[in-house]
């Protein structure tokens, strides 16, 4: 049944959530989407956003994949949701999008409801505000001896001249 391939629970949607960061769900779309996989790049990206509804770089990269298709639809209702988000930059983005589109201004025209409220909005904004960040471990410092702060080179070493005695060693 295809419904139970897209349907999430609450754990697989934590399990999702778990296993892809932001630029991977980012990337893998980059590369269906360079290989012409779009209806793949449109699932992978449906899933990331169905997990994180605000995250806007998922809305824009599914709009770059139905500017690639021309698919007007999807493009649309990613446009409404971004309206009700407020990332202008966003809307910066997919405006000009439709610059490579012929006839790509009327897209805009007469746009779909949303699928995300102001409220559910906001609860997400609280929700990634509550979260902690990761804590990135610090760098180790490389341990420098005194004794090993000059290299040496070997006897034959690349500047010895010596190139009889560098073929006689690969022999």
């Amino acid at each position: 049944d295809a419904d139970s391939l897209t349907s999430f629970s609450a754990p697989d949607e934590e399990a999702y959530a778990a296993q892809f960061e932001t630029g991977d769900a980012l990337a893998e779309a980059d590369i269906y989407i360079a290989y012409g996989r779009f209806p793949q790049a449109v699932d992978l990206l449906k899933t990331a956003i169905h997990v994180e509804p605000i995250n806007t770089e998922y809305r824009i990269k599914l709009m770059e994949a139905c500017v690639e298709m021309v698919e007007s639809g999807e493009f649309q209702q990613q446009y409404a949701d971004l309206l009700v988000i407020a990332d202008d930059p966003s809307l910066e983005r997919a405006r000009a999008m439709l610059d490579a589109v012929d006839g790509g201004e009327v897209w805009l025209d007469d746009l779909p409801a949303a699928s995300i409220t102001a409220e559910e909005v906001e609860a997400a904004r609280a929700a990634a505000a509550a979260k902690p960040e990761p804590e990135s471990e610090p760098e180790p410092e490389a341990a420098v001896d005194a004794d090993d702060s000059e290299m040496e080179m070997p006897a034959h070493g690349l500047d010895s001249g010596d190139d009889a005695g560098f073929e006689a060693e690969l022999d």
